[in-house]
């Protein structure tokens, strides 16, 4: 069975496009398989108060136990634009 990923790319993200470029032949070469997850990037800006990186990440709040996983949690459903 092919080892799968989660791609969770911004609509409308010009990273998101350059990243997404590569998936294909990432997947040759490998042999994993992609899934690929919009995300609603206005929709995040807004949780986080319109401030992408102001704050402490989520995904690394705990990083003095070195136990903690740094695996990004999946973020909010997206909404309709």
């Amino acid at each position: 069975m092919a080892l799968a990923i989660d791609f969770y790319y911004g609509l409308g993200s010009r990273y998101a496009y350059l990243a997404s470029t590569q998936l294909k032949r990432i997947a040759g070469e490998t042999g994993c398989r992609f899934a690929w997850h919009p995300v609603a990037s206005g929709a995040l800006m807004r949780l986080r108060g319109g401030q992408p990186f102001r704050g402490e990440s989520r995904s690394r709040a705990n990083t003095s136990d070195p136990t903690a996983s740094t695996t990004p949690r999946p973020g909010p459903s997206p909404s309709p634009i």
